[in-house]
């Protein structure tokens, strides 16, 4: 279970400072109440749950004053309540949160019950079979800059999300075939991007307007619908608009911006994300 271990002195418990619970392994579709019970409370730093197909948080997971990050990888989760939900004054230094191949109807309550720690800037979700993101995420996940959001079902655009301060954001890879007409407008939503990925979704146009101040380093649109960009997009976009295998790209009679590319490399849908499922995944085998 321990993938780390730290020494420190006088320290009663098993100090480690990294811990992976696989429930396969352990043979049980959930880590108990006690599961958490012999680590060091003070060394714990980063906690991985996977392969539980009945995953209930225990409460115990906020008896770690350090803990800096937390992922779920290919669980079910049937209870994540406020009595084990991620807080500020019990997690002062967590900073990213990791649910990969996660079944859930909704997002939990153990993650929308505020207020969440002031460093939990990180949200990464990806193979979810979410379809909608509740509204509630707008009030609980406030210090937001990195939100991935792939390789899911997302049908509705999740403007919760937009209303967060990110600065890096990927939504590869859903179902989502508009966005709003004022999502570049209206200062209800970010001015700045470091990174807008909206690759292999079934949009087929892009918002007409935007504010004078919108910057948006790179602007990610292969596998899309689009067939012509605004004329707002020279000055927004201060890098890169990489836009291959979409429409823009495959007319010949198109004249494109010179930060355009239409790179012709082969997109495999699951492995082009930001999200490093092609590292990580090896890691997480049963």
């Amino acid at each position: 279970m321990c993938q780390q271990s730290v020494r420190p002195w006088f320290a009663q418990n098993v100090s480690c400072s990294v811990v992976k619970f696989n429930c396969y392994r352990q043979g049980v579709t959930s880590p108990g109440e006690s599961a958490l019970d012999s680590l060091e409370r003070n060394a714990l730093a980063s906690i991985i749950f996977e392969h539980c197909s009945e995953f209930r948080m225990p409460s115990s997971i906020r008896e770690f004053p350090n803990l800096l990050g937390l992922e779920l990888w290919n669980v079910t989760i049937v209870k994540w309540g406020s009595e084990a939900a991620l807080n500020a004054d019990v997690h002062p230094k967590m900073a990213f949160l990791v649910m990969v191949r996660v079944n859930m109807t909704t997002l939990p309550e153990g993650v929308l019950t505020s207020p969440l720690p002031y460093h939990l800037s990180d949200f990464e979700i990806v193979l979810s079979n979410l379809s909608r993101i509740s509204d509630a995420v707008a009030e609980a996940w406030i210090n937001a800059e990195t939100l991935y959001f792939e390789h899911s079902t997302l049908e509705e655009f999740p403007t919760a999300f937009f209303r967060l301060p990110i600065v890096e954001v990927s939504l590869v890879n859903n179902n989502i075939k508009a966005l709003p007409d004022d999502l570049f407008s209206s200062d209800l939503y970010p001015s700045f991007y470091t990174t807008l990925a909206l690759s292999y979704n079934p949009l087929q146009i892009f918002p007409e307007t935007a504010k004078e101040w919108l910057n948006i380093g790179v602007l990610w649109l292969p596998h899309t619908g689009i067939t012509s960009l605004p004329s707002w997009t020279e000055a927004a976009v201060s890098d890169l608009i990489e836009a291959g295998n979409s429409p823009i790209c495959e007319d010949d009679t198109a004249q494109l911006l010179t930060i355009v590319a239409c790179s012709g490399t082969k997109w495999t849908p699951l492995r082009s994300g930001f999200y490093p499922l092609d590292f990580v995944e090896p890691t997480r085998q049963l």
